[in-house]
């Protein structure tokens, strides 16, 4: 008997599919219910961040999120950065200027200087003077030899720097402008 004779195969299929279907369905509306309340359940275990030699976990929730990109991003920890990054924009009212800087700094590791340019741009209108995304954006105008727009920040930025407490900027931020 060749299977395309066989009608209870069919049948089998059928009911396989609406189960499926159901199955889809019913999923799709427990994560509309979790995305409304502020969570999202995940089978998926995020990675841990470790900081210094030390694994700190990370909660599946826009908070823990927000912060865990950021500091993946200033740790140059690109592969947790970009699963935290998918994570938290699941949350309706993330913060659109760090995932732009975070998209962009990722880009950036990348090669992909146009983008990171677009995306550090794009942060940058959402939150004017961010210091450490202004840096980003000239050190990636100037990898792309736009050497007069990068002095133009990278000038701009040495002065900030100069009405700000040197005990609170980092060395080798004063080293690189």
């Amino acid at each position: 008997m060749t299977l395309l004779s066989c009608p209870f195969l069919y049948a089998d299929e059928d009911t396989q599919l609406r189960l499926n279907q159901s199955l889809d369905q019913t999923l799709l509306q427990e994560q509309r219910q979790f995305h409304e309340q502020g969570t999202i359940r995940s089978t998926e275990q995020l990675p841990k961040l470790q900081i210094n030699g030390q694994e700190y976990s990370v909660e599946q929730n826009p908070n823990d999120l927000a912060k865990a990109l950021y500091l993946a991003v200033m740790q140059k920890q690109w592969l947790k950065a970009t699963v935290y990054l998918e994570h938290y924009k699941k949350y309706v009212g993330y913060d659109r200027a760090l995932t732009d800087f975070a998209e962009g700094a990722v880009a950036r590791s990348q090669g992909q200087l146009k983008l990171a340019e677009q995306k550090f741009q794009s942060s940058l209108k959402q939150q004017p003077h961010n210091l450490i995304c202004e840096l980003e954006l000239a050190r990636v105008l100037f990898e792309q030899q736009k050497n007069k727009e990068a002095a133009r920040l990278f000038i701009s930025i040495q002065d900030q720097l100069k009405q700000s407490d040197p005990a609170v900027i980092p060395s080798g931020v004063l080293t690189t402008v």
